[in-house]
C-alpha cells in the first residue's frame, strides 16, 4: 500500500493541492514523505517472509524458529545504523520488535518445530539461537528414534521365526552362535540412535535454496530411523495459507453449475488439482 502511495506521489501532491483549500489536514509534509519511504524499508523484510512462508511445495516448518530471529536482527541494524530516523520510523520499529517476541516468543520451546529445525539438512544446529535448546531437541530426537527403534526391534522379534536343535547333533560353532544371540539380544538403541543422528549432523550443511526433501528421498536407507521422523515432521506447514487455498479453489469448483456435486467428487478433483505439476 505504502509502495503504491509513494509511486503516485506527484498526482496525490497535485491532488491535495486542489483540495487544500477545504481542508488543510489532506496536506503532507515533506518530512511525511521521508517516513514513508522508510516505513517501506522497514516493512519489506516482512513482505519477503510473508511470501516464502506462504509457499505451497517448499518445507516451511524447520523455518519457524530461525525467521523471527532473522527478523529481529534486521529490524535492530535498522534501528542501530539509521538513528537519525524520524520519530515515527523508531516507534515503528520498536513496536514490530515487541510484537515478534510476544508471537513468537513460544516458538523457541515448541518440540516440533525444535525437532523439524534439526532434521532440516540446510539448519541443523545452525538453527538454534543457543547451546542449551539445540541439546534439548538433541535429546528428544533421541528419545524419539530410541522408541522407534524399540518398536521395530519387537516387531522383528515377533516375526522372526524361533528355531530349535532337536537331538543330539551338536557343533564346533556353538558356543560362538549362543556369544553373538547373546549380543545381539542386548542391542542397546540408544546407541544406534545417537550413532545415526551424530552422523547425520556431520554431514555437509544442504545449500538453502535445495529441497531437503530430495536430500532425504537419497538418504533414506543411510538414515532409515530418522527418515520416518523426517516423514512426520517436514511435511508439517507452518501457515494456513495453503488451507485457504483449497478453499477458495473449493469455492470455484463448487458454484452455482456444480453443486450437485458428492462429497467425494470434489475431494477428488480438488486432490488433482492440488497435486498436478
Amino acid at each position: 500500500m505504502l509502495e503504491r502511495f509513494l509511486l503516485n506521489k506527484d498526482p496525490i501532491i497535485s491532488c491535495l493541492a486542489i483540495l487544500g483549500g477545504k481542508s488543510i489536514t489532506l496536506n503532507l509534509k515533506d518530512t511525511d514523505w521521508d517516513v514513508i519511504q522508510q516505513c517501506i524499508k522497514v516493512l519489506k523484510v516482512f513482505d519477503e517472509v510473508t511470501k516464502e512462508m506462504s509457499a505451497e511445495k517448499t518445507v516451511s516448518l524447520s523455518k519457524m524458529k530461525i525467521l523471527p530471529r532473522l527478523m529481529a536482527r534486521q529490524l535492530q541494524s535498522f534501528k542501530d545504523k539509521n538513528e537519525k530516523y524520524p520519530e515515527e520510523t523508531h516507534a515503528l520499529i520498536n513496536n514490530l520488535l515487541k510484537g515478534l517476541s510476544e508471537r513468537f516468543g513460544v516458538i523457541s520451546s515448541n518440540e516440533v518445530v525444535a525437532q523439524a529445525t534439526l532434521l532440516d539438512p540446510r539448519f541443523k544446529k545452525q538453527g538454534f539461537a543457543d547451546e542449551s535448546t539445540f541439546h534439548d531437541c538433541y535429546t528428544s530426537v533421541i528419545a524419539k528414534m530410541k522408541s522407534l527403534l524399540a518398536q521395530q526391534e519387537e516387531t522383528h522379534q515377533r516375526s522372526e521365526p524361533v528355531t530349535t536343535i532337536t537331538g543330539e547333533s551338536s557343533s564346533i560353532w556353538d558356543d560362538f552362535d549362543e556369544t553373538i544371540n547373546q549380543l545381539q539380544g542386548s542391542h542397546d538403541p540408544g546407541c544406534a540412535a545417537i550413532v545415526e543422528l551424530d552422523k547425520y549432523l556431520s554431514e555437509a550443511y544442504l545449500c538453502r535454496n535445495s529441497d531437503p526433501l530430495n536430500w532425504w528421498g537419497t538418504r533414506r536407507l543411510l538414515y532409515p530411523t530418522l527418515y520416518e521422523l523426517v516423514l512426520q515432521m517436514l511435511c508439517i506447514p507452518a501457515t494456513s495459507v495453503p488451507c485457504e487455498r483449497i478453499f477458495s479453489k473449493a469455492g470455484q469448483i463448487c458454484n452455482e453449475r456444480r453443486n450437485r456435486l458428492t462429497s467425494s467428487k470434489i475431494e477428488q478433483i480438488l486432490f488433482i488439482n492440488q497435486n498436478i505439476d
